[in-house]
């Protein structure tokens, strides 16, 4: 690429290009519109420690004079003060420009900066020519003609596009068929790769992929991409995914969308628009319900009828979740159950009025949605159980005792970073919090499923929940009580026993019967040993119209007497059961 005539160009474009290297450079970095109120910052990063690094962009590119020096100490002390009243620390601060400072500049950077901001350099011509050299779209396309071959590339993929709408052609594999008729997979493979490559080459602002698959992929999990593109037929579908390049690009390029939903006889969808318009929660309109004009990048929009619509909220490149730690502590301030939350950004409303907060319990067993309503100055706090199938029970039983024994109206909440001291800081959880009213009961499996673990060296997991019967998930929680120490009293109708062929039938007076039996539970097909269980008649009576003689035994059947329950007990990890 030819090196940059920077002093020929207007300075307002300088800026605005140096902005955006530093914006493909630094993914997650911010641009501040110029005004009175930008707080001396033209371009800032988070950094890993709540603070900012700052990029002073200028597009002076010949020897400073005074008046551009007293614009650059204006900036700074501008920052400074920002800094000061908002309580947001600045690590470093760059002075970023298309000039190499000479001995004489650097020395009055130092003077200016010293003991004002951690670090602070002067980055300049070489510095901003590197960027342009790693990043040539952005310089082609706002210095060049670069606007113009994108479009170029978007008409190819448009053909794409319609090619794809066509009936399939039977492809070879043959270079060619001799006549120029045939069509070459390879070629046509070349073709898609070197039209991904133009596209992304091209567009300094997206980046794109795409695929062609016989069905349609279910893409609403995703939420990566700023936008997806899907089109086809009962036959096949393309798939066309957009990335912003950085958090700038959607600033750049915007995308605009008008559409209208129908939610005729649909309370639910109707209450995800008033959700989407107060707190940016995410929109999952059916196929059928929506209709509009949305201008994609790459030529990808334009309006439609009757589709489905998903929004989602978007991560930008590098952006991470936050991890927090969230205890309940009982009146007397005694903590009762601490889990680890990983946070999404939070998302704010189209109207301003709503913020909505979304995190998942670090192991998965719930999801948080926090909606704090900033008119009426309220806070509302939603639990969602997920699926909990193949996960070890003990490391999920954190989550579930949070939200069904601890998360109650009695109690507090106290919310922390994930490191360091927690403080003091705690908040009632409101009257009429209740737990999901499924997760009772499935706090009584897990719970029983994280003893039985203890018993056996067997890897126990969380079952599918809607492959197990309810007799199964009652002999579950009845065996991890046993294994507890409980003892349970059991009714049951008759048992049938075994006499040897010299012994007396018995009366029909009471008699106390003592069995011992295995005590197993069936998972996924595998029997687990958990050692043997005493069950105990304690008044049961002969049925005499039972008796059944064979060759070696005999059989009758015992019943209880005016109800009288079993009791049960586990007796621990045997070899062999002693004889009834």
């Amino acid at each position: 690429m030819a090196r940059i005539e920077w002093t020929r160009l207007e300075p307002g474009d300088v800026e605005h290009v140096i902005a955006m290297l530093l914006c493909r450079e630094n993914p997650s970095a911010q641009r501040v519109r110029p005004s009175r109120g930008d707080g001396g910052i033209d371009i800032f990063v988070p950094d890993s420690h709540g603070g900012i690094i700052v990029y002073q962009v200028k597009a002076f590119s010949s020897n400073l004079t005074s008046g551009q020096k007293r614009q650059i100490s204006a900036s700074l002390d501008e920052l400074v003060e920002t800094s000061r009243a908002r309580g947001v620390p600045v690590s470093a601060w760059y002075l970023t420009l298309p000039l190499d400072g000479t001995p004489e500049n650097h020395t009055w950077l130092a003077e200016l900066v010293a003991d004002r901001v951690p670090l602070a350099e002067w980055r300049g011509l070489a510095f901003v020519d590197g960027l342009a050299s790693e990043y040539p779209a952005v310089i082609d396309y706002y210095l060049h003609d670069g606007k113009d071959r994108l479009l170029t590339t978007i008409d190819r993929l448009s053909s794409l596009m319609l090619l794809t709408a066509q009936p399939p052609v039977r492809a070879s594999r043959d270079i060619d068929d001799g006549g120029g008729s045939g069509l070459s997979l390879g070629t046509a493979i070349d073709g898609l790769m070197n039209l991904h490559a133009l596209l992304n080459e091209t567009d300094p602002h997206y980046r794109y992929d795409f695929a062609v698959s016989a069905e349609r992929p279910d893409v609403r999990s995703e939420t990566t991409p700023v936008a997806i593109y899907q089109r086809g037929d009962a036959s096949r579908c393309v798939t066309i995914r957009v990335y912003a390049r950085c958090a700038a690009s959607l600033e750049e390029r915007p995308i605009p969308a008008a559409f209208s939903i129908d939610v005729s006889g649909d309370d639910g969808l109707r209450r995800q628009i008033e959700q989407f318009e107060q707190y940016g929660s995410p929109i999952e309109a059916p196929l059928g319900t929506a209709s509009g004009d949305i201008d994609l990048p790459a030529g990808l929009g334009g309006p439609f009828e009757r589709g489905s619509l998903s929004i989602f909220p978007s991560l930008q490149p590098d952006e991470d979740h936050r991890v927090i730690r969230m205890q309940v502590l009982d009146p007397d301030g005694e903590v009762l159950e601490q889990v680890r939350v990983r946070m999404a950004p939070p998302t704010v409303g189209i109207n301003g009025t709503g913020v909505r907060a979304v995190g998942n319990e670090i192991e998965e067993v719930f999801e948080l949605e926090v909606l704090t309503d900033l008119t009426n100055q309220t806070v509302n706090q939603n639990f969602r159980v997920g699926d909990l199938s193949g996960k070890s029970p003990a490391r999920i039983l954190p989550g579930l005792r949070f939200l069904v024994v601890a998360f109650r109206a009695s109690n507090t909440l106290r919310v922390a970073p994930e490191y360091g001291p927690i403080g003091d800081t705690a908040q009632q959880i409101p009257e009429g919090t209740q737990p999901p009213a499924s997760v009772g009961p499935l706090l009584d499996l897990i719970e029983a499923l994280a003893t039985i673990q203890e018993h056996t060296p067997t890897q126990v997991k969380v079952p599918r929940l809607d492959q197990i019967s309810r007799a199964a998930v009652a002999h579950i929680v009845d065996a991890g009580r046993l294994l507890r120490g409980d003892t349970l009293h059991v009714p049951w109708t008759s048992h049938t026993i075994h006499l040897h062929p010299d012994v007396d039938p018995p009366t029909e007076a009471p008699v106390t019967a003592l069995a011992f039996l295995p005590l197993t539970v069936t998972l996924d097909g595998q029997e687990i040993d958990c050692g043997l269980r005493q069950i105990q008649l304690p008044a049961a009576r002969a049925d005499l119209t039972t008796l059944r003689t064979h060759e070696d035994h005999q059989d009758i059947d015992i019943l209880p007497v005016e109800g009288a329950d079993a009791v049960v007990q586990w007796i621990g990890l045997q070899d062999e059961a002693p004889e009834d």
